[in-house]
């Protein structure tokens, strides 16, 4: 039985599930403890592979090296960690304005 893998593909998919995965641990969106780990797991998983299949993958942006994939992989949690917070900003300012009626004016 041979096995192939794109190593392009993988990578791509590990340095979104690390963005996506980021965004959920720091939103109140699968931080909650209800939710088993595993079942977290596949649902970032799953999404990130969703979102590599969708966007084509330049040669250029595969990391080429451990080094370069380490690094990759601290920018992508850095850029999901700005993400949430900036999620959850809007969502601590926005929901005032929700509760505003034409009433109320």
């Amino acid at each position: 039985m041979n096995l192939t893998a794109d190593v392009q593909w993988l990578s791509s998919v590990l340095l979104a599930s690390v963005r996506v995965g980021s965004v959920f641990l720091f939103t109140p969106i699968l931080a909650v403890t209800q939710v088993p780990v595993r079942i977290r797991v596949l649902i970032v998983l799953g999404l990130a592979a969703l979102l590599v299949t969708s966007l084509p993958v330049l040669p250029t942006q595969t990391p080429h090296s451990l080094g370069e994939l380490l690094q990759s992989g601290a920018m992508e949690l850095l850029v999901g960690t700005v993400m949430a917070f900036v999620a959850i900003a809007e969502m601590k300012v926005m929901a005032p304005i929700q509760w505003i009626t034409v009433e109320d004016r």
